[in-house]
């Protein structure tokens, strides 16, 4: 793999990462709980820019859940890439904030 992640592959799906599986099932507890709502993965966030081929630029974050009333989205990044960090400020800019795990 590019940033030495491992590749882990389990009965909810594939991962990029442990640190992607582990906080997925994290987020599953949390669900089963009551704490969170809505719970999905691997969630297109459409930026608003097209490339010159009239593509639309999207940022496609991990997870996307509702806690207390509020959408939280939350991207799991052992290394972040300038064009990560570029399209996380685009959607900042938009009033949409994507932590990083």
């Amino acid at each position: 793999m590019k940033y030495r992640n491992v590749k882990q592959i389990t009965k909810d799906g594939n991962f990029d990462s442990k640190l992607e599986r582990n906080h997925w099932h994290m987020l599953k507890l949390r669900e089963f709980a009551g704490e969170i709502t809505n719970l999905e993965r691997q969630v297109r966030l459409r930026l608003g820019v097209h490339y010159d081929n009239g593509r639309e630029a999207v940022l496609i974050v991990d997870f996307a859940y509702r806690e207390k009333g509020e959408q939280v989205y939350e991207d799991a990044k052992g290394f972040e890439t300038a064009v990560s960090k570029l399209k996380r400020a685009i959607l900042r800019g938009r009033g949409i904030e994507v932590k990083l795990i």
